[in-house]
Parts: C-alpha cells; structure tokens; sequence
C-alpha cells in the first residue's frame, strides 16, 4: 500500500508517491483517475481519455513529466464548464513554470481560452529556504490571478485542484473557477463573457513543465483525479490526507516496536 510505504520511507528522508484519501471509484462523477501506484494505466473511470504520451511511471509509486514524454496531455478530456468540472493532482520537485493547463477547443496555443497554473520558485536570503508561489489563472486576465506562497522541500508533495462551473445572466456566459492548495481554498475568479471557453469542450489537460525555458524540467505527479462534476469545497478537502511528520512517524514507530517486544515476550 503507498500510505505504508510513505510512512516508512519518510524515516529515512526517500521520496515516495503522495499520500491520498481513499477514492469512490464508483462514483458517477469520477471521469478517470491514475493513481500510479504499479503502473501508468487507469486505475478507475473512463477508458476513453487517450493521451498524448502518458506520464512516464517511476517505481517508487508516482508518475514522471518531462520533455522526452511531451509533457504529457490528454486529447479528448470532453470536460464542460456548462455542467461543472474538477481536476487534481499531486506534484513534488516542482521548478519555475508552467505546471499545469487546460485548453478548450483543439489548441494548446488559443491562450484566451486556456486556464494555467503556474510556479515562480525563489530562495529567501535570511533562511535559504526555498520558497514557490503557485498561482492559478485564466490567461488572459493576468491581473486576477489566485495565488498563494509556500515554503517547500525538495521532497514535498502538494495537491493542486481546480474546480470550474459556468452561469448564464442577462444573456452573458460566465465561467467560474477555484483554486485549492492541499485541499485549503486560495481564491475564486468569476470571468464574464468566456463564450468560447463556455460553450466548448475541454479536452486538453496538460501536466509538467512547458515553455521556452523550461523545456528540460521534469516534474513529478500523482494521483490525477478527473470529475465531471464541481466538486464542493468539503469534497475538495476530503481528497487530500496530510503527511505525517517525522515526529508522528518516530512516536508510531517506536510503539509498533515495543508493541512487538510485549508480544514476543509473552
């Protein structure tokens, strides 16, 4: 099991695959899903989701993006902003880039119809620590974009999900989308007159890095979880489970050992 696993490695500092509530693969809602625990193959959900080169699977329990796979994207997600849509995943070792987007239409390149996430990594001088700001957006509207600033290991994962639905008032199409961090809401846009983006099908999800300058970046990912529905703010929170630290897992350890020596001296 990944959650087992984690809670060894992390002892001994090994990046492991991210840690996940445990998924209703039989909920109606749930598109598809790839959890990448023995292999890049979908887990649960729909099988019609092709992709443009799949993440490529690492042993260890987690998918790998990086330019010699594509950066991965699917070619026919057939998300709806009219009847509401989720996306998650998991990352870790994230760079400066682009992580992730998403395209209406058949064109990766139509940014009017695109919504992006984003990372800027920095290093604070007065503690070293590496500091990324992730931030969501519906390009275009540069000026709204949803962000928020995390201070990160090498080896941490983050849950990134967002969640989108449309509206109709006074003849205008509105889309609407969130944006979470590990299952904590970081801010919401409300885009009016996204006629394009409303009316067309999704279908171009792109994961890992991407860009003139970040062509070579490799990105760790996990956990993709497709809904066709928008998922409630408690919902988005139920998908993420937070790792134990290193304090938690030394306590849980050392009483499974002494819960041995009771046992074996019986």
């Amino acid at each position: 099991m990944k959650k087992t696993i984690i809670a060894l490695c992390a002892l001994s500092s090994v990046s492991m695959g991210a840690t996940l509530a445990e998924i209703d693969t039989e909920d109606p809602n749930l598109k598809a899903y790839w959890n990448f625990d023995s292999s890049n193959a979908l887990t649960a959900g729909s099988s019609e989701i092709t992709w443009k080169e799949l993440p490529t699977w690492n042993a260890a329990g987690y998918g790998v993006s990086t330019a010699t796979n594509a950066h991965p994207y699917t070619q026919n997600a057939g998300l709806s902003v009219q009847t509401g849509f989720t996306v998650s995943f998991d990352i870790n070792q994230a760079k400066s880039g682009t992580l992730f987007s998403m395209t209406s239409g058949g064109d990766l390149t139509a940014s009017w119809r695109s919504v992006s996430i984003t990372n800027t990594v920095t290093t604070d001088d007065a503690t070293n620590q590496t500091v990324s700001t992730i931030s969501a957006q519906f390009l275009g509207v540069p000026d709204q974009a949803i962000s928020k600033s995390l201070t990160l290991e090498d080896t941490d994962w983050t849950t990134l999900t967002l969640v989108g639905s449309g509206k109709i008032e006074n003849a205008k199409k509105y889309f609407l989308f969130s944006f979470y961090v590990d299952g904590n809401l970081i801010g919401s846009q409300e885009i009016a007159g996204a006629t394009n983006f409303y009316d067309d099908n999704i279908n171009k999800l792109q994961f890992g890095h991407y860009g003139v300058a970040n062509n070579s970046a490799s990105t760790n990912i996990d956990n993709i979880l497709i809904y066709n529905n928008a998922l409630s703010a408690t919902e988005v929170k139920a998908l993420t489970i937070p790792e134990p630290t290193t304090a938690t897992l030394s306590l849980l350890a050392l009483a499974g050992l002494a819960a041995r020596r009771r046992r074996a001296s019986r």
